[in-house]
């Protein structure tokens, strides 16, 4: 036993501080201890490459760096092994090897990101299809952006405000909430020239667009030829957004801004809904020979 002690002792003597190795291809004929974290060489066999470069059993794994430059800090004994074994016909990888009493493991260091700096203000052109991005709260905000996001080529970033959104035919909509911006995103996501217009939440009531005074009625109350009213809706209660040139609503003195407040489809009315059901309602008696009266008001309108 005496023995056995005097020979540990004299490995630890010929333990070196600390090795930088770069082994060759092939396998490196050495053996790690797997019930110890991090690696420590086990044993190394006769013809082991490793003993040239003065590794002795005891010696722990600090790094370990690949032909491609990937420093690899902290590995667990599978880690490692998996990683020889992946990278074991590869030139130029560098192994640390260091004396566990004398020198401390490399912690992997900490990379701090960079902030993206917010943009004052910027506009985004829209191509059609999905954003890849998030968003939430009243203002509208954007929560979350993907990698690949469209976005990020005008300067977008987390945290910017919605100020605007103009759809491909001009309309411009204001003072959006959440859920009538995230409507009016998938309604109209096949189309091409959209533009967002995003502001810095910081100043944010100082560069904000003011939305343009309403000009029309405070109220119009019509009855509605068979066929398409050539108007598109949003919101809850749903407000008019678009009207076509040839909608005949134009003619009853209905103007952009005005909201649905009741819908009569043969004497019997209805209430309350948002612009989907207001669509699907118009829709669905479009052909039909049934009167329907429509009443729009004000958007300052209150019931």
């Amino acid at each position: 036993q005496e023995e056995e002690e005097e020979e540990v002792e004299e490995i630890v003597k010929e333990m070196p501080p600390e090795l930088y190795c770069a082994v060759p291809s092939g396998d490196l004929g050495v053996i790690f201890d797997e019930q110890e974290q991090p690696p420590k060489v086990a044993a190394l066999e006769d013809d082991s490459c490793l003993k040239d470069f003065g590794v002795v059993p005891g010696m722990v794994v600090d790094t370990i760096e690949l032909e491609d430059s990937t420093k690899h800090y902290e590995l667990t004994t599978n880690e490692l092994t998996d990683l020889l074994l992946q990278h074991e016909y590869s030139e130029g990888r560098m192994i640390c090897f260091i004396n566990p009493d004398l020198v401390d493991i490399t912690l992997k260091p900490v990379i701090e990101e960079e902030e993206e700096e917010m943009p004052l203000e910027c506009e985004a052109h829209l191509p059609a299809g999905t954003i890849g991005c998030g968003f939430n709260h009243n203002p509208v905000a954007i929560t979350e952006m993907d990698e690949d996001s469209p976005l990020h080529d005008d300067n977008v970033v987390v945290g910017m405000l919605v100020d605007t959104v103009m759809l491909g035919d001009g309309t411009v909509h204001y003072e959006l909430e959440l859920d009538a911006f995230l409507t009016l995103l998938h309604d109209h996501k096949d189309e091409e020239g959209r533009v967002v217009r995003f502001i810095h939440p910081d100043h944010y009531d100082e560069l904000k667009t003011p939305k343009p005074p309403y000009q029309g009625p405070d109220e119009v109350t019509c009855t509605v030829p068979a066929g398409s009213l050539g108007v598109s809706f949003n919101g809850a209660p749903p407000f008019v957004t678009k009207l076509s040139d040839e909608s005949p609503l134009h003619d009853e003195g209905v103007v952009v801004g005005m909201k649905v407040d009741t819908v009569q489809i043969d004497g019997v009315t209805h209430y309350e809904m948002d612009h989907l059901e207001v669509s699907a309602l118009l829709k669905e008696h479009a052909e039909s020979e049934e009167e329907r009266v429509i009443r729009f008001v004000a958007p300052h309108y209150v019931n």
